[in-house]
């Protein structure tokens, strides 16, 4: 028995507003919700499976309501470590890729 396949289209606007409002659903703050949808919708419009499928297995998205805030830790002019504390990886590698560019464009290190 074999199933008739059938497209779909979703404006992509629409989409991203589903999956961020799935995110929160979960328990996802805003800000974390809006990083987390931005990457995940880059990842399914390139065609890479980190996009949207991983909202079919909510329990998979790392959602963890005891997370904290980022932390910043042994920050140097050249470099910090940043602490997850719990939060999805996205978001703290946004963090940190942010740090980052921020010291470079200050002139850090050179």
């Amino acid at each position: 028995f074999a199933m008739a396949s059938q497209t779909v289209e979703v404006k992509i606007q629409d989409l991203s507003n589903l999956v961020k409002k799935a995110l929160l659903k979960i328990g996802f703050p805003e800000s974390d919700a809006d990083v987390l949808c931005r990457i995940m919708m880059y990842a399914e419009i390139h065609g890479n499976n980190q996009g949207i499928s991983k909202l079919y297995r909510p329990q998979d998205m790392g959602f963890d309501p005891a997370a904290g805030p980022l932390i910043f830790e042994r920050e140097t002019p050249i470099s910090v470590v940043v602490n997850g504390n719990r939060r999805p990886g996205m978001v703290a590698l946004e963090a940190a890729v942010d740090k980052a560019v921020e010291k470079a464009r200050a002139g850090a290190g050179g």
